[in-house]
């Protein structure tokens, strides 16, 4: 993109330039977010800050879309599975959680009731109920991705206020079961449609929280096609 950029556009080029220097610039600061996420001292402020989070989470959401369009499902839901991780992990980190490495003593100094409501939420999902106890050690587990949608529905988070953990972790089981998953089969359109209808769902919320305009995101990602 540099290369493209630093000379003058082939005509069918010209009348996206504004385009490819949005681009240009949001693959910057791409990677300047892998980058901080290597440095321990760095990744939660930087998996906190939107700004920071948003390109890693076109870069996903529009690599699923070809491949959706390619009808190769199982990809399209592996990379739609990560956009989920990583709303959630944005989320999270907002709260001063770090979903490889949290420290929820923390949060539960800060929310006393926070274990009581996390296994209210545990029930409801159907899941047996564990609640939020360190190992012997005193560390945590690191945070797995229905485990950071039921602990963020504890916590009352905006993004949790239109679907409940128990519908990702439902829509999410013909993904789970993908050969690249944890299965042995592939995916069927049916079964990734009604998966994709949560990611959907939990997107919109995102956006709605960051008070950004998801059409305008979707369309940075996009290829510039003439």
């Amino acid at each position: 993109m540099q290369r493209l950029l630093a000379q003058p556009l082939p005509e069918p080029l010209r009348s996206q330039a504004a385009v490819l220097q949005q681009q240009q610039a949001a693959l910057a600061s791409l990677v300047q977010t892998i980058r901080a996420m290597a440095q321990p001292a760095k990744a939660l402020a930087t998996l906190a800050n939107l700004d920071a989070v948003l390109p890693l989470l076109g870069s996903l959401h529009a690599n699923a879309l070809r491949r959706e369009a390619q009808q190769r499902y199982d990809t399209a839901a592996l990379l739609r599975y990560r956009c989920l991780e990583l709303m959630s992990q944005h989320r999270l980190a907002t709260h001063g959680v770090l979903a490889e490495e949290p420290d929820l003593d923390a949060l539960k100094r800060r929310v006393p009731d926070l274990d009581q409501r996390y296994r209210l939420i545990e029930r409801a999902a159907g899941f047996r109920e564990r609640g939020l106890q360190p190992n012997p050690n005193g560390t945590y587990n690191p945070i797995t991705l229905l485990n950071g949608y039921m602990l963020l529905a504890a916590l009352g988070d905006p993004l949790m206020q239109r679907v409940q953990p128990a519908d990702i972790r439902n829509r999410s089981r013909a993904r789970n079961h993908s050969i690249l998953a944890h299965g042995f089969r592939q995916i069927a359109a049916a079964e990734y449609r009604d998966f994709v209808t949560v990611v959907e769902q939990l997107l919109d919320q995102f956006f709605a929280i960051g008070q950004r305009s998801r059409n305008e995101w979707e369309g940075l990602y996009r290829f510039v096609t003439v």
